[in-house]
């Protein structure tokens, strides 16, 4: 449901728990009806009822990210010959920019410049959305820099509709109540996983967005081999040995027939099964890396 005609001179819109409430701005700002704006309060809603993401601080600011991320992503697939990366341009001026944060005055790396400490607007939800909003940006566009931390970034591009997929995923599936930052990277990068598989390019690029945002690691892009030792063909009470390659800063889980094998997260697995081929384990066999929760 949706109200209009908000109050008078009201340059603002809102979800309330219940509805979404549009003012008709001002002499500077028109309606605030645009295609991002409304997208922007119809996710508040969908958070509300998935993550419900408290609304202060880095839960907020996620919170008001992927408002924008999706408010963003509803205008490009409405009006791609319109589309900018820019939130509520269509109703005068711009309130935030995926693009370049900064030039708003929000953070565009986590804890870097423009990084909001203080307690006004719910502990600047509105300021810090920018990190996890130019994260959207790179993975959608890709990008080559260097952040605030002074750490160097390579992402590459993996286009708006599978980046929206992962933030999608990452928001209804994984992020609860007072997820903050570090959450956001660590189950954004499992939401890849779960859609694109391990190892693959939109993990390594989800990854690296996170990185250029001042959060988690970067990835190396090496896909984990398995060596084997033992017999290749076993019977009952026999047993082969799996060793994965062991990559700085990794973290495993086997899993067998899509689940994960308890306590089976170290680079060597030692495995037993009644009369199996090896080519068979290994199809049942999955190794996740990259993964930690940083």
């Amino acid at each position: 449901m949706s109200y209009v005609h908000y109050s008078t001179n009201y340059v603002n819109a809102f979800w309330d728990g219940t509805r979404m409430t549009y003012g008709d701005g001002n002499a500077t700002y028109n309606p605030l009806t645009s295609l991002d704006i409304g997208g922007h309060e119809v996710t508040h809603g969908l958070t509300n009822f998935t993550a419900n993401l408290v609304y202060s601080y880095q839960s907020g600011a996620l919170n008001e990210s992927f408002s924008d991320i999706f408010g963003t992503a509803i205008e490009n697939y409405a009006s791609p010959a319109t589309f900018d990366w820019l939130i509520g341009e269509d109703i005068g001026a711009a309130f935030r920019s995926h693009s370049n944060p900064n030039a708003y005055g929000d953070p565009d790396c986590y804890l870097g410049t423009n990084w909001y400490t203080g307690t006004g607007d719910n502990g600047g939800v509105h300021t810090n959305s920018g990190v996890q909003n130019y994260w959207f940006y790179l993975l959608s566009v890709g990008g080559i820099g260097t952040n605030d931390l002074g750490n160097n970034y390579n992402v590459s591009a993996i286009g708006i509709n599978n980046a929206a997929a992962i933030a999608y995923r990452n928001l209804t599936v994984y992020l609860s109540q007072n997820s903050q930052y570090a959450d956001a990277r660590f189950y954004a990068i499992q939401a890849a996983t779960d859609l694109f598989g391990p190892c693959s390019p939109e993990v390594i690029a989800t990854t690296n967005a996170w990185y250029a945002v001042g959060v988690g690691s970067a990835q190396a892009g090496t896909a984990a081999s398995i060596s084997t030792s033992g017999a290749t063909t076993f019977c009952e009470g026999g047993n082969v040995t799996l060793t994965a390659n062991a990559i700085a800063g990794t973290t495993y889980q086997w899993n067998r027939n899509g689940s994960p094998i308890a306590g089976a997260t170290n680079s060597t697995y030692v495995a037993g099964q009644v009369a199996v081929t090896l080519a068979v384990l290994l199809l049942a066999v999955l190794l996740l890396h990259q993964t930690q929760h940083q």
